[in-house]
Protein backbone atom coordinates (compact mmCIF):
# COMPACT_ATOMS: atom_id res chain seq x y z
CA UNK A 1 0.00 0.00 0.00
CA UNK A 2 1.10 3.30 -1.08
CA UNK A 3 2.28 5.93 1.91
CA UNK A 4 -0.87 8.26 2.30
CA UNK A 5 1.57 11.13 2.05
CA UNK A 6 2.62 10.02 -1.37
CA UNK A 7 -0.85 10.54 -2.58
CA UNK A 8 -2.19 13.21 -4.87
CA UNK A 9 -5.70 14.35 -5.79
CA UNK A 10 -4.72 14.58 -9.47
CA UNK A 11 -3.16 10.75 -9.83
CA UNK A 12 -6.36 9.08 -8.00
CA UNK A 13 -8.94 12.02 -10.07
CA UNK A 14 -7.35 10.47 -12.96
CA UNK A 15 -9.90 8.18 -15.34
CA UNK A 16 -12.74 9.00 -13.54
CA UNK A 17 -10.89 8.24 -9.79
CA UNK A 18 -12.28 5.02 -7.83
CA UNK A 19 -15.35 3.40 -7.60
CA UNK A 20 -16.45 4.96 -4.68
CA UNK A 21 -18.47 8.04 -3.42
CA UNK A 22 -18.19 10.25 -0.22
CA UNK A 23 -21.07 12.62 1.14
CA UNK A 24 -20.66 14.52 3.83
CA UNK A 25 -23.93 14.47 5.97
CA UNK A 26 -25.89 17.79 7.17
CA UNK A 27 -24.98 19.20 10.51
CA UNK A 28 -27.27 17.67 13.18
CA UNK A 29 -27.84 14.29 10.96
CA UNK A 30 -26.06 11.02 12.13
CA UNK A 31 -23.56 9.90 10.01
CA UNK A 32 -24.05 6.55 11.04
CA UNK A 33 -27.61 6.24 9.34
CA UNK A 34 -27.06 5.69 5.51
CA UNK A 35 -28.81 7.74 3.06
CA UNK A 36 -30.55 5.90 0.63
CA UNK A 37 -30.95 8.74 -1.93
CA UNK A 38 -28.36 8.28 -4.62
CA UNK A 39 -28.31 11.39 -5.65
CA UNK A 40 -26.68 12.45 -2.03
CA UNK A 41 -23.63 10.58 -3.51
CA UNK A 42 -23.77 10.40 -7.24
CA UNK A 43 -24.27 13.12 -10.16
CA UNK A 44 -27.56 12.74 -12.01
CA UNK A 45 -26.92 11.66 -15.23
CA UNK A 46 -28.55 13.71 -17.66
CA UNK A 47 -29.90 11.83 -21.36
CA UNK A 48 -30.98 14.72 -23.09
CA UNK A 49 -27.74 16.62 -22.10
CA UNK A 50 -25.66 13.79 -23.40
CA UNK A 51 -27.85 13.42 -27.02
CA UNK A 52 -27.88 16.65 -27.55
CA UNK A 53 -23.92 17.09 -26.70
CA UNK A 54 -23.58 13.90 -29.53
CA UNK A 55 -25.57 15.65 -32.29
CA UNK A 56 -23.99 19.24 -31.60
CA UNK A 57 -20.61 17.44 -31.94
CA UNK A 58 -21.74 15.45 -34.77
CA UNK A 59 -22.93 18.43 -36.79
CA UNK A 60 -19.62 20.49 -35.83
CA UNK A 61 -17.84 17.65 -37.62
CA UNK A 62 -20.05 17.68 -40.57
CA UNK A 63 -19.65 21.54 -41.06
CA UNK A 64 -16.17 21.34 -40.50
CA UNK A 65 -15.11 18.74 -42.92
CA UNK A 66 -17.55 19.69 -45.41
CA UNK A 67 -16.15 23.34 -45.21
CA UNK A 68 -12.42 23.17 -44.96
CA UNK A 69 -11.24 19.41 -46.21
CA UNK A 70 -13.78 19.11 -48.67
CA UNK A 71 -14.15 22.48 -49.41
CA UNK A 72 -10.61 23.12 -49.87
CA UNK A 73 -9.10 19.86 -51.46
CA UNK A 74 -7.09 20.21 -54.46
CA UNK A 75 -5.94 18.49 -57.56
CA UNK A 76 -3.10 21.13 -58.03
CA UNK A 77 -0.09 19.09 -59.60
CA UNK A 78 2.56 20.90 -56.93
CA UNK A 79 2.45 19.07 -53.79
CA UNK A 80 -1.41 18.36 -53.91
CA UNK A 81 -0.60 14.94 -51.31
CA UNK A 82 0.53 17.65 -49.25
CA UNK A 83 -2.00 20.54 -49.09
CA UNK A 84 -4.34 17.72 -49.11
CA UNK A 85 -3.48 16.31 -45.92
CA UNK A 86 -3.48 19.76 -44.13
CA UNK A 87 -7.13 19.78 -45.10
CA UNK A 88 -7.90 16.58 -43.91
CA UNK A 89 -5.96 17.10 -40.40
CA UNK A 90 -7.02 20.70 -39.64
CA UNK A 91 -10.68 20.20 -38.29
CA UNK A 92 -9.70 17.62 -36.41
CA UNK A 93 -7.29 19.77 -34.49
CA UNK A 94 -10.83 21.33 -32.85
CA UNK A 95 -12.33 18.46 -33.18
CA UNK A 96 -10.19 15.89 -31.67
CA UNK A 97 -10.03 16.72 -28.84
CA UNK A 98 -13.84 17.50 -28.19
CA UNK A 99 -14.99 14.28 -29.07
CA UNK A 100 -12.24 13.12 -26.64
CA UNK A 101 -13.83 15.20 -24.15
CA UNK A 102 -17.13 14.20 -24.85
CA UNK A 103 -15.86 10.18 -24.84
CA UNK A 104 -14.91 10.71 -21.40
CA UNK A 105 -17.64 12.49 -19.86
CA UNK A 106 -19.60 9.08 -21.20
CA UNK A 107 -17.14 6.91 -19.37
CA UNK A 108 -18.19 8.90 -16.41
CA UNK A 109 -21.47 8.98 -16.48
CA UNK A 110 -21.77 5.46 -17.44
CA UNK A 111 -19.52 4.84 -14.04
CA UNK A 112 -22.05 7.04 -12.28
CA UNK A 113 -24.68 4.78 -13.44
CA UNK A 114 -22.82 2.16 -12.19
CA UNK A 115 -22.43 3.16 -9.01
CA UNK A 116 -26.50 3.87 -8.70
CA UNK A 117 -27.32 0.34 -9.40
CA UNK A 118 -24.54 -0.52 -6.99
CA UNK A 119 -25.94 2.02 -4.33
CA UNK A 120 -29.28 0.33 -4.53
CA UNK A 121 -28.22 -3.22 -3.61
CA UNK A 122 -26.85 -2.06 -0.05
CA UNK A 123 -30.16 -3.25 1.85
CA UNK A 124 -32.10 -0.35 4.60
CA UNK A 125 -30.51 -0.57 8.56
CA UNK A 126 -27.61 -2.19 6.98
CA UNK A 127 -24.76 -1.33 9.51
CA UNK A 128 -21.57 0.26 8.05
CA UNK A 129 -18.01 -0.45 8.75
CA UNK A 130 -16.58 2.14 11.10
CA UNK A 131 -13.44 3.56 9.26
CA UNK A 132 -11.21 6.53 9.91
CA UNK A 133 -9.55 9.13 7.89
CA UNK A 134 -5.38 8.27 7.66
CA UNK A 135 -5.56 10.91 5.07
CA UNK A 136 -7.38 13.85 3.89
CA UNK A 137 -5.65 16.93 1.01
CA UNK A 138 -7.59 20.06 0.27
CA UNK A 139 -6.42 22.06 -2.83
CA UNK A 140 -5.41 25.54 -2.31
CA UNK A 141 -7.90 27.87 -2.41
CA UNK A 142 -11.30 26.88 -1.44
CA UNK A 143 -12.29 23.46 -1.81
CA UNK A 144 -16.20 23.73 -1.90
CA UNK A 145 -18.53 24.56 -4.57
CA UNK A 146 -22.60 23.84 -4.95
CA UNK A 147 -23.13 20.45 -3.13
CA UNK A 148 -19.50 19.45 -3.65
CA UNK A 149 -15.91 19.40 -1.68
CA UNK A 150 -12.79 18.76 -3.55
CA UNK A 151 -10.92 16.68 -1.60
CA UNK A 152 -8.91 13.16 -1.43
CA UNK A 153 -9.77 10.96 1.61
CA UNK A 154 -7.71 8.19 1.99
CA UNK A 155 -9.53 6.02 4.99
CA UNK A 156 -8.83 2.64 6.84
CA UNK A 157 -12.06 0.35 7.47
CA UNK A 158 -12.00 -3.26 9.19
CA UNK A 159 -12.91 -4.17 4.99
CA UNK A 160 -9.74 -2.40 3.60
CA UNK A 161 -8.72 1.05 2.70
CA UNK A 162 -11.27 3.17 0.64
CA UNK A 163 -10.31 6.27 -1.23
CA UNK A 164 -12.28 8.86 -1.98
CA UNK A 165 -12.22 11.47 -4.60
CA UNK A 166 -14.68 14.10 -3.65
CA UNK A 167 -17.26 14.46 -1.62
CA UNK A 168 -20.88 15.83 -1.92
CA UNK A 169 -23.39 17.33 0.41
CA UNK A 170 -26.95 18.30 0.19
CA UNK A 171 -26.37 22.34 0.40
CA UNK A 172 -23.18 24.37 0.33
CA UNK A 173 -20.27 22.90 2.83
CA UNK A 174 -19.43 25.85 5.02
CA UNK A 175 -16.12 26.06 6.76
CA UNK A 176 -14.68 23.31 9.17
CA UNK A 177 -14.90 19.92 7.19
CA UNK A 178 -13.21 17.09 8.22
CA UNK A 179 -9.80 16.51 8.82
CA UNK A 180 -7.56 13.25 9.42
CA UNK A 181 -8.72 11.13 12.36
CA UNK A 182 -12.26 11.77 12.05
CA UNK A 183 -14.60 8.45 11.45
CA UNK A 184 -15.78 7.60 8.23
CA UNK A 185 -18.48 5.08 7.82
CA UNK A 186 -18.59 3.00 4.67
CA UNK A 187 -20.97 0.28 2.93
CA UNK A 188 -19.94 -1.78 0.43
CA UNK A 189 -22.27 -2.47 -2.31
CA UNK A 190 -22.19 -4.33 -5.90
CA UNK A 191 -19.21 -4.37 -8.00
CA UNK A 192 -16.67 -3.28 -5.97
CA UNK A 193 -18.46 0.43 -5.02
CA UNK A 194 -18.29 1.79 -1.85
CA UNK A 195 -20.14 4.19 0.09
CA UNK A 196 -19.21 6.78 2.56
CA UNK A 197 -20.81 9.27 4.93
CA UNK A 198 -18.41 11.72 7.18
CA UNK A 199 -19.30 14.55 9.44
CA UNK A 200 -17.81 17.94 9.85
CA UNK A 201 -15.05 18.07 12.48
CA UNK A 202 -16.40 17.55 15.51
CA UNK A 203 -19.47 16.91 14.80
CA UNK A 204 -19.72 12.70 14.34
CA UNK A 205 -21.79 11.38 17.70
CA UNK A 206 -18.96 8.93 17.79
CA UNK A 207 -16.14 12.06 17.75
CA UNK A 208 -14.10 12.56 20.95
CA UNK A 209 -10.77 14.65 22.18
CA UNK A 210 -8.97 11.78 21.92
CA UNK A 211 -9.27 11.16 18.88
CA UNK A 212 -7.45 14.10 17.66
CA UNK A 213 -3.96 13.47 16.58
CA UNK A 214 -1.39 14.49 19.34
CA UNK A 215 2.11 16.04 18.64
CA UNK A 216 4.32 14.98 20.88
CA UNK A 217 6.66 17.45 22.47
CA UNK A 218 9.92 17.92 22.23
CA UNK A 219 11.13 16.55 25.38
CA UNK A 220 9.80 12.71 23.93
CA UNK A 221 11.34 13.44 20.43
CA UNK A 222 14.51 13.76 21.97
CA UNK A 223 14.83 11.07 24.78
CA UNK A 224 13.42 13.70 27.91
CA UNK A 225 15.93 16.01 27.14
CA UNK A 226 15.13 19.75 26.88
CA UNK A 227 16.09 22.79 24.69
CA UNK A 228 18.20 24.21 27.34
CA UNK A 229 20.27 21.13 27.72
CA UNK A 230 21.00 21.17 24.47
CA UNK A 231 21.64 24.72 24.77
CA UNK A 232 24.12 24.52 27.60
CA UNK A 233 26.11 21.25 25.56
CA UNK A 234 26.21 22.90 22.80
CA UNK A 235 27.76 25.97 24.67
CA UNK A 236 30.20 23.48 26.07
CA UNK A 237 31.74 22.11 23.00
CA UNK A 238 31.97 25.22 21.87
CA UNK A 239 33.82 26.69 24.71
CA UNK A 240 35.95 23.71 24.53
CA UNK A 241 36.89 24.15 20.90
CA UNK A 242 37.95 27.89 21.72
CA UNK A 243 40.30 27.01 23.88
CA UNK A 244 41.97 24.25 21.89
CA UNK A 245 40.58 21.33 24.27
CA UNK A 246 39.03 19.63 21.04
CA UNK A 247 40.28 20.00 17.34
CA UNK A 248 37.50 21.05 14.51
CA UNK A 249 36.87 17.41 13.87
CA UNK A 250 36.64 16.49 17.27
CA UNK A 251 34.36 19.50 18.21
CA UNK A 252 32.04 18.64 14.68
CA UNK A 253 32.36 14.54 15.98
CA UNK A 254 31.10 15.38 19.21
CA UNK A 255 28.29 17.95 18.07
CA UNK A 256 26.55 15.66 15.38
CA UNK A 257 26.69 13.40 18.20
CA UNK A 258 25.11 15.52 20.59
CA UNK A 259 22.11 15.84 17.65
CA UNK A 260 21.87 13.27 16.41
CA UNK A 261 23.11 13.60 13.38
Amino acid sequence: MAEPSSRSYSDEARNGGPSTALRLVDRGEDARVFSGDPDDFLETPSVPLAVLGFLALTVLSVVGVRFITIALWTDDPVLPWFWNVAWLLVPWVVLGPLWAWFIRWQLRRRKIRRGREAMATIASGTDPEHGRAVWVSYPTGDPTSWRSVTVLVVAEAPGGEVIFVDARSRSRPGHGLFTIGDPVWIWRGSDGWAFGQVARHGHDPTHSPADEPRIPTFEELNGGRSPAFFATELAELAAQYRSGSLTRDEYETAKDRLLGI
